[in-house]
């Protein structure tokens, strides 16, 4: 009777420990929830590179928490944040029909995460930040600015 009840005691504190455990080194997934318009614009001929973004986070490896149990659970990445950021806008611009390039571009954009964060609960809520510098081919730089960017959607569990 003793080994029963501390294997059904152990069986409770396992359990509760596997709903707190953190969602670590999770690799970085991309669903994008919407697509840069297309158009004519003058830009249409005007090459376009990406350069690997920096990542100036505090928590590099931080990247968002669960909510739905309490406690909540942090959610961490080994990727690098900056490259998962620049290399996903570049396919945005492909798809908008503006034409980039890996080498000698008439434009470089470069770029600083300041912010990657979700939190889920029963949608996602995500906050990223990046502040863009314009390069020309000969060294100019474009007045720069940064951009927060936040959006929901929900879960997949909570969609039919």
């Amino acid at each position: 009777m003793r080994i029963l009840l501390t294997l059904m005691l152990v069986s409770v504190a396992l359990d509760g420990y596997a709903k707190t455990v953190p969602l670590i080194h999770k690799p970085l997934q991309w669903r994008p929830t919407s697509e840069l318009a297309s158009g004519t614009t003058d830009m249409d001929a005007t090459t376009i590179r990406f350069e690997t973004f920096q990542d100036v986070r505090n928590d590099k490896e931080k990247v968002g928490e669960n909510l739905e149990d309490d406690p909540p659970k942090p959610v961490t990445t080994t990727d690098d944040v900056g490259s998962f950021v620049s290399s996903h806008m570049g396919q945005l611009f492909d798809r908008a029909g503006l034409k980039t390039v890996d080498s000698d571009a008439a434009v470089t954009i470069k770029g600083e995460v300041r912010q990657f964060f979700a939190r889920e609960t029963s949608t996602y809520n995500s906050q990223v930040e990046v502040r863009l510098t314009l390069v020309d081919r000969d060294g100019n730089t474009a007045p720069t600015g940064s951009r927060t960017t936040t959006r929901s959607c929900p879960t997949p569990s909570s969609t039919p």
